[in-house]
C-alpha cells in the first residue's frame, strides 16, 4: 500500500496524459489509446506521477505543493520522498508552510 493522492491532479498533468496519447496514436489502435487515456486519468486521481517527479526534469513542487496543502497526513507521507527525489528538507518544509500545511 503506497501513498494515495489527496488532491485532484492539476489540469497540466491531465494534458500531459492526453499529449502522450497523441504520440501513441500512431502506434496503437484508437480504441486502445482511448482506454489507456482513461486508465491513466483514473490512476492520476489516486497516485502522484512518480516518473514525472523523479525524471521529468521539471519543478517537482508544481505537483507536490497541492498535495502538501491537503494536510498533515500528506505532509508526513510525502516527507519520505525527499531523499529519492533529492529534495532539500528545508525547501520541503518551506513549501509546506507556503501551502498552508
Amino acid at each position: 500500500q503506497g501513498y494515495r493522492r489527496c488532491s485532484p491532479p492539476p489540469e497540466e498533468e491531465l494534458r500531459d496524459i492526453e499529449d502522450r496519447a497523441v504520440r501513441l496514436a500512431a502506434l496503437r489502435p484508437p480504441s486502445v489509446v482511448a482506454e489507456d487515456v482513461e486508465a491513466a486519468k483514473h490512476r492520476a486521481r489516486r497516485r502522484l506521477p512518480w516518473h514525472a517527479l523523479a525524471f521529468g526534469g521539471e519543478d517537482p513542487w508544481r505537483k507536490l505543493t497541492p498535495e502538501l496543502a491537503s494536510g498533515r497526513k500528506a505532509l508526513e507521507s510525502l516527507l519520505h520522498l525527499c531523499k529519492p527525489l533529492e529534495l532539500d528538507l528545508d525547501d520541503f518544509y518551506i513549501h509546506a508552510l507556503i501551502a498552508g500545511c
